[in-house]
């Protein structure tokens, strides 16, 4: 895939919302609702026999006050032409208008190294189970910004993206080990260059 312009693909007219806690990161989960949430890793791997960008995200702030901070979310974007539309919404709301290239994740990092975003949570029926989904990416206009425009974050919240960033590596091993997930590449919001590994170094 190409290089896109976000602008181009996004289809939310709005990615603007309000509103301000921390926690350390232990076995939550996410429910629905509004949390304020920041990339800690991302991954290509096979899904269906479709390559997908999985992105973690944990939660460092939940303005539902329902105290999911610190919870990790994996969340997917499919590579193709028809499902850009989400990944330029979350690039925005994450603050980057730039152009970028999805398939390379170093642009996928710089992007994650920008802050994070307001997400809005909601739950699904189908198939007569239930399931979450990441319904809005909004931007966190209640963030202090650095003059490029990256989020500045507290020590609380460093704390919990911390936290996340370590249990990230573990979480994956887990997934390999136990689904049989596959991966193709994997790295950290922080790594300084592109990893690509065949086997995961753990």
């Amino acid at each position: 895939m190409a290089v896109i312009d976000p602008k181009k693909h996004a289809t939310q007219k709005s990615f603007e919302n309000k509103s301000g806690s921390s926690a350390n990161v232990e076995k939550k989960r996410i429910t629905a609702g509004k949390k304020f949430m920041v990339p800690v890793g991302a991954a290509y791997k096979m899904k269906n026999d479709k390559r997908i960008l999985e992105m973690a995200l944990v939660c460092v702030e939940d303005y539902n006050d329902t105290k999911e901070e610190g919870a990790i979310h994996f969340e997917n974007f499919y590579l193709t032409e028809r499902a850009l539309f989400r990944i330029s919404n979350w690039a925005l709301a994450m603050g980057w208008e730039s152009a970028f290239d999805p398939d390379k994740l170093e642009s996928i990092q710089d992007i994650m190294l920008h802050g994070g975003f307001v997400g809005i949570f909601d739950n699904r029926e189908y198939n007569g189970k239930s399931y979450l989904d990441l319904k809005w990416f909004n931007i966190a206009d209640d963030k202090t910004r650095a003059k490029n425009g990256s989020i500045e974050f507290n020590d609380d919240e460093m704390e919990i993206i911390k936290q996340a960033e370590q249990a990230y590596p573990k979480i994956i091993k887990y997934k390999k080990e136990n689904f049989g997930d596959e991966y193709l590449s994997v790295g950290l919001a922080n790594d300084s260059d592109e990893q690509d590994y065949e086997e995961l170094p753990f």
